[in-house]
This record gives structure tokens, sequence and C-alpha cells, in this order.
């Protein structure tokens, strides 16, 4: 299983490029990413992030900190798949 994470920053920066999320797992793990952009070949990286997910390693929380300095953390949606949609604060 698959949590689609979108981030949705300010204005001047609506993709969130350069915000780093840490992921933390129920079983004490964590995994960091980075919003990145133009990685791509012939085309633009995706600004998501997939997070894979199982009943026995499921999504506890998600800690954002923006491009911008600001720290916000996130508990995942219920069903934990699909897509889960971040603001920033």
């Amino acid at each position: 299983r698959w949590l689609n994470l979108r981030l949705l920053g300010h204005p001047a920066n609506r993709d969130a490029i350069g915000a780093r999320v840490t992921v933390e797992y129920s079983d004490g793990t964590q995994h960091v990413s980075e919003i990145g952009a133009g990685g791509g070949w012939l085309g633009q990286s995706s600004t998501s992030l997939l997070i894979a997910t199982s009943p026995e390693k499921f999504v506890r929380k998600a800690t954002v900190r923006w491009p911008e300095g600001a720290v916000s953390e996130y508990l995942p949606p219920a069903e934990q798949s699909g897509v889960w949609l971040v603001k920033a604060k």
C-alpha cells in the first residue's frame, strides 16, 4: 500500500520545493525525503512523495521542515492510503 503525500506551500513556493519530510513509522523507523524539482528526464520530477505503508508498518506522523525554516507536524489519514494533502501553516 502507498500513501501519496502532497505538500502545498505558500504562494511564493506553492510546490514546497526544498521542504524536508521525515516520516515516522509504527516500528520506530524513519524515512527522510526532500521535495526537489528538475530531476526528471525530458520533464520535471514529481513534487509528491510516495510513502510505503502496511498493516504491520504504518505511518505515525510526518514532520515537515518548510523551505523558509518553519517546522510542522502532521498526523496521517486513518485509511493510510490515497492522497494526504499537507498545507503550510
